[in-house]
């Protein structure tokens, strides 16, 4: 596998991982208006965050024409 194949599937990867991580969350919400809260849309950044973190770092992967 390519080294940017490896990214794009540490990126989708980490999307499925945002999901469920934030799917308690989501479940808790008492109606689809309390998603605009400060608290939740914190929540969401974090996850988004790491998300992206992840993608970049995957991205990122040095390879040996890289040295």
């Amino acid at each position: 596998m390519k080294q940017a194949h490896m990214g794009w599937m540490v990126g989708i990867g980490a999307l499925g991982m945002m999901f469920g991580m934030i799917g308690q969350e989501v479940a808790a919400l008492p109606s689809w208006g309390d998603a605009a809260t400060p608290s939740f849309v914190g929540d969401m950044f974090l996850h988004a965050s790491a998300v992206i973190a992840a993608f970049v770092g995957g991205r990122l992967i040095p390879t040996r024409a890289d040295v």
